[in-house]
């Protein structure tokens, strides 16, 4: 029987577990991983062709810098792939005001100088004909 020895061992190559696997190749460790399903799939958390991205994450201010990083390891990806893997759009977060969401967000951002806007509903509407149904 052939064995071949492995420095580390992934098991589920979802978005965490590929990334593992990915960065500590780059490294040098030998990787194997594992999972239930061969790829590609629809039976994970994050698969599909939209997904979104965001850093003024209303969980915590420590998602940030998470994900800014994150940012940097996309464009390293895709110009070490030739592919464009990540398209950069705006967002919006609607929520009642002083929701935990909305105010999570805002103190993301305002800690970590986001740029960001906070408008009213009508304000929304003259802005964004789309959310105006008279018009």
């Amino acid at each position: 029987m052939n064995s071949k020895n492995y420095d580390v061992a992934i098991i589920g190559l979802g978005a965490m577990g590929s990334a593992s696997a990915y960065h500590l190749a780059r490294r040098g460790l030998r990787v194997i991983g594992f999972d239930r399903h061969s790829p590609p799939h629809d039976q994970g958390s994050s698969h599909g062709e939209t997904r979104i991205i965001r850093e003024a994450y209303a969980e915590g201010v420590a998602y940030v810098k998470i994900v800014q990083r994150a940012y940097e390891l996309w464009a390293e990806l895709e110009e070490e792939s030739g592919r464009d893997l990540y398209l950069q759009t705006g967002g919006m977060m609607f929520g009642s005001d002083g929701s935990d969401m909305i105010a999570g967000a805002e103190t993301s951002a305002v800690t970590h100088n986001l740029t960001f806007e906070k408008l009213s509903m009508d304000e929304v509407r003259h802005r964004y004909k789309i959310f105006n149904p008279d018009v």
